[in-house]
């Protein structure tokens, strides 16, 4: 456990984001599904108390949440073709329940399920979380955490390399909210706690809660929470803590030091193929929920991003693709100022945010509490809760499937399109996939336009050879799309 007072690393800075407008048509979503059609009951998902949907390597998509019939804890998986899967009871097994709530879901390298949620069984008052794992498609059997007190809050989890699970959770220890961590091996038939323990100090009077967690190739740890420590009158603030390799906790670092900052809350954190660490959180600056986003680099934590609008944005969430792209959900009141809807924004790897777009515009019911992950050949997937069957909230997913739109191809694979550009190429041959009329412009880093190029055949040239080295902007348009990118040349 933890005994000793961490020094605290503090970085504050901030930009205001790099933010160019998608266009619907630009990326493309097909229909979303209910996964509770026709029932007539309550099913819940709240992506700031879980993470409740998942991919696995062989790219299959996993939702899971709880239905207040019963209090079941439910799954869906599908393979991404053919129909779904029909759905599973995961809280039925060797203990009994009178109650559950708040499902989280990961996998592994290996493709095993792993599951967490806070439960009740029957004949006890108090509630304690609960594990199970479907290994080789196998059920474990349910086992509970050896928590250090009853009274156990939300847990989120995530699945390392190999079989491993790792769990976040937050609990009340010694008459404050502490954040607490277990490490699951996923052993048949009853899984075998590796390990527990405390990461946020035990010398911390304030309350910490909402973590979430990662883990990278190299099966780092990686800890996000939020904590009502003030600093600079902004309070509660997000903290990060990594665990090595080795199972050595590192200091705690503070992410959501800036300027005008009020509050911070939810936090989520992801790791780039590079190795990048991506803190996502909903900011308050004074006025509004923003989108807050920071990166660390080898070189260190990077400025604070705040994705500008005038407009309340609650809970984003975050997962990021092979690519290195960045993709946030959240749910908001922009399209509509009764009924809240699913929103969403890309971040580049070279951190322009492009968004936002509209997942889903209705006006009748409520579409709240989004979640995403990525699969391994890029595709998005976004789960999330809907109250049009007759009031009765249902879930409901949604999906971009890579390559569906020509914006995506032009992203991934031209080379006009990526981000350096070096001085012997002196000329960019481009090929378009399709023989059609498009124009490409390129900006200096003050805007003024300094060159177009049209073409109406498959293919054209761009000379670089009299440009200097700097900063550039791209805009590429082609059958009514519009892209845009940075261009470096050394």
């Amino acid at each position: 456990m933890v005994k000793e007072v961490l020094a605290l690393t503090v970085f504050t800075s901030l930009i205001f984001a790099l933010s160019t407008d998608l266009s619907p048509q630009e990326l493309y979503w097909e229909p979303e599904i209910d996964l509770c059609e026709n029932m007539v009951n309550y099913n819940f998902a709240y992506s700031h108390y879980s993470n409740f949907i998942t991919t696995t390597p062989n790219n299959w998509v996993h939702l899971i949440w709880y239905r207040l019939v019963n209090y079941y804890v439910l799954l869906k998986s599908w393979s991404q073709s053919g129909p779904w899967l029909s759905e599973e009871t995961v809280s039925l097994g060797n203990i009994s329940f009178s109650y559950n709530e708040r499902p989280s879901i990961a996998s592994d390298s290996n493709n095993n399920l792993h599951i967490i949620w806070r439960g009740r069984p029957t004949g006890f008052d108090n509630f304690w979380l609960f594990y199970r794992a479907k290994k080789n498609g196998i059920w474990s059997e349910i086992c509970s955490l050896p928590t250090k007190s009853s009274n156990v809050q939300y847990a989120k989890i995530a699945g390392g390399k190999g079989d491993t699970a790792h769990i976040v959770f937050y609990l009340d220890w010694g008459g404050t909210w502490r954040i607490g961590y277990a490490k699951v091996y996923p052993s048949l038939p009853t899984p075998t706690v590796i390990d527990i323990d405390t990461i946020s100090p035990m010398e911390w009077q304030d309350t910490s809660a909402y973590p979430h967690i990662a883990v990278d190739g190299t099966n780092r740890v990686h800890i996000v929470w939020q904590a009502d420590i003030n600093i600079n009158n902004s309070f509660p603030n997000i903290f990060y803590r990594m665990r090595d390799e080795n199972g050595n906790w590192k200091t705690i670092e503070t992410v959501s030091i800036y300027p005008r900052s009020v509050h911070n809350q939810y936090p989520r954190v992801n790791i780039d193929s590079e190795g990048n660490i991506h803190v996502t959180w909903m900011g308050y600056t004074q006025r509004f929920n923003h989108i807050a986003h920071r990166i660390k680099t080898r070189s260190g934590w990077q400025p604070v991003e705040i994705v500008p609008g005038e407009i309340q944005r609650y809970n984003p969430v975050a997962a990021i693709d092979p690519f290195n792209n960045l993709h946030v959900v959240y749910y908001s009141y922009e399209y509509n100022p009764t009924f809240p809807n699913i929103v969403y924004f890309k971040r580049t790897p070279e951190g322009i945010w492009e968004g936002p777009l509209f997942l889903t515009t209705q006006t009748t019911y409520h579409r709240w509490h989004p979640d995403i992950a990525c699969s391994r050949e890029g595709n998005i997937h976004v789960g999330f809760m809907d109250t049009r069957f007759n009031s009765y909230y249902h879930i409901f997913y949604k999906r971009h499937v890579f390559g569906s739109d020509i914006s995506s191809k032009f992203q991934y694979n031209s080379l006009i399109l990526s981000s350096y550009i070096f001085r012997r190429n002196k000329k960019i041959y481009y090929k378009l996939p399709i023989k059609t009329k498009a124009s490409l412009k390129i900006y200096n880093s003050f805007g003024k336009l300094i060159s177009t190029v049209v073409s109406e055949k498959d293919s054209f040239i761009i000379d670089i050879k009299n440009l200097p080295a700097g900063v550039y902007f791209i805009e590429f348009n082609f059958n009514e799309s519009k892209e845009k990118k940075k261009l470096i040349i050394y």
